[in-house]
């Protein structure tokens, strides 16, 4: 089993430099969107050309 496990803004959350988002997004996996709109110059290229290529991946090659 191959498995991919990421940490994200996980150290700039413990290290109380970045707030997190709130619940409701959390709870739906938005997290990312909020770390977008706070950052925009920073991760909207990030985001942009990662996200699309996981997305497809995760589509096809798992079960």
């Amino acid at each position: 089993m191959k498995i991919i496990k990421t940490s994200g803004g996980l150290f700039d959350f413990i290290g109380g430099t970045k707030r997190r988002a709130p619940k409701w997004m959390q709870r739906r996996g938005l997290e990312w969107a909020f770390r977008l709109g706070l950052e925009p110059k920073r991760l909207a290229k990030r985001y942009l050309t990662t996200n699309p290529v996981a997305a497809f991946l995760l589509l096809t090659q798992t079960r």
